[in-house]
């Protein structure tokens, strides 16, 4: 039997954690304004399988199948934030280089940035491979969501991914307003900050439990 108090209150914490401006958030929001849907739709792709990955590691962790090793998870995690910073330099570079281009070659650079929006989105969301300690930690908190453990993981990966899917596209909707329209630039270039931002201070962190 299903139990619908703790479904909600799961809901809730899921809308909660994504709907919060973040690396993912500002990744999507950043294709959207510069690519359009199709670009936003590929990245959503990308970091919903990415979600998807991590999940099923976590599940592996709780289920006593699989161990994770907090060190190697923080040597990834310092890859992952130099993944990330080079995202935001990157996003910087082309939105400096579009205002410089005529219209027909910022179009062209959209189509071929394309191709790389689903696998940027991908590792991207495994840039930070503590989420799945993450998971390990808030998926216990609502597997009394049905009598079985296995359907509960099931059934809340199931949950999750759906509403982080139509939150990231509702947010790309959002941005093909014609409020934002006007100030794509604008959501490019403060998208790609908070790419650079996250990854330095994430690098900082990571490096600094060495020291």
């Amino acid at each position: 039997m299903l139990d619908l108090n703790l479904l909600f209150g799961f809901v809730l914490a899921v809308v909660a954690l994504i709907v919060t401006p973040g690396p993912v958030v500002a990744f999507v929001l950043r294709n959207a304004a510069s690519g359009g849907l199709k670009a936003a739709l590929k990245s959503i792709f990308g970091t919903n399988a990415a979600s998807l990955i991590l999940i099923g590691i976590a599940s592996l962790v709780l289920l006593g199948m699989f161990s994770v090793s907090p060190n190697l998870l923080n040597v990834i995690a310092i890859f992952g934030a130099v993944f990330i910073i080079f995202l935001g330099v990157k996003g910087l570079k082309n939105t400096m280089q579009t205002a410089k281009t005529t219209q027909n070659k910022t179009n062209a650079q959209i189509h071929s940035h394309q191709k790389s929006h689903f696998l940027s989105g991908l590792l991207l969301g495994l840039s930070n491979p503590k989420d799945i300690l993450f998971f390990t930690s808030f998926f216990p908190q609502f597997v009394a969501v049905t009598p079985s453990v296995h359907l509960s993981l099931a059934f809340l990966t199931l949950v999750w991914i759906a509403l982080d899917f139509a939150l990231l596209f509702g947010y790309a909707l959002f941005c093909q307003t014609a409020v934002f329209g006007r100030h794509k630039r604008l959501i490019c270039l403060l998208s790609d900050a908070v790419l650079l931002l996250v990854g330095v201070v994430a690098l900082f962190y990571g490096v600094m439990k060495f020291v």
